[in-house]
């Protein structure tokens, strides 16, 4: 495959891309495209996206201020799929049912704070609490809303400083306890809370170091 067919397909994803709602192009878009230029990120996907728009785009990430300039070069620069030599962040999905009514959990129950919402009415939206991001998304039909015979399958696993405190917490603020506060076999503080929607979030102090023993000689 040669790479003005790579190059092509690169913008025809972007389009794709856009039109799926993905709030990461919003940036991409709104740094390249002169057209978008001052807009928001909201903006930027509620409003109209053409191929013609992408390809702008792609131009300018490859050196090149127009595509007709980029198309016509004599070589074209290789695509290849970019890598990140940074730190990472992950950002776990939580299905539920209805965005505005897990928001208000998450926030009142757990002390997640609101980055933003997305939709009219809210179908996407992401929280966050002391560098943990959760990415809310509704669907018709919670994946756990159906008895499962595997237990505690969990959404979200995460790691705090101060687990016993957190506990008494959102216990006190009437969070569903799946399971209480206990000591694991492994060493490891944890407790596990359920969500409108059923999903399980397990909360568990830091993994012990492992205890290194020597040897007699």
């Amino acid at each position: 495959m040669d790479e003005v067919e790579n190059i092509c397909k690169r913008a025809k994803q972007l389009v794709r891309d856009h039109h799926a709602g993905l709030i990461t192009v919003g940036e991409r878009i709104q740094q390249r495209a002169p057209d978008f230029a001052g807009m928001t990120d909201r903006e930027i996907l509620d409003g109209r996206f053409t191929l013609s728009d992408a390809q702008q785009v792609i131009a300018v990430e490859l050196g090149f201020s127009r595509w007709e300039e980029l198309i016509a070069a004599p070589e074209l620069p290789q695509v290849r799929p970019p890598q990140s030599t940074g730190r990472w962040r992950a950002f776990a999905r939580v299905f539920v049912r209805d965005v505005p009514t897990s928001v208000a959990w998450y926030r009142d129950v757990v002390s997640f704070e609101v980055d933003y919402l997305y939709g009219s009415p809210p179908f996407h939206g992401q929280l966050s609490r002391a560098g943990v991001a959760l990415n809310l998304r509704q669907t018709e039909h919670a994946p756990w809303s159906t008895p499962t015979q595997e237990p505690d399958l969990l959404a979200v696993r995460i790691e705090v400083d101060d687990v016993r405190t957190l506990y008494l917490e959102v216990r006190d603020r009437g969070a569903q306890l799946h399971q209480p506060l206990r000591t694991e076999p492994w060493g490891q503080r944890t407790f596990i809370v359920q969500d409108p929607d059923s999903n399980l979030l397990s909360f568990s102090a830091r993994m012990p170091e492992p205890t290194s023993t020597k040897g007699s000689r």
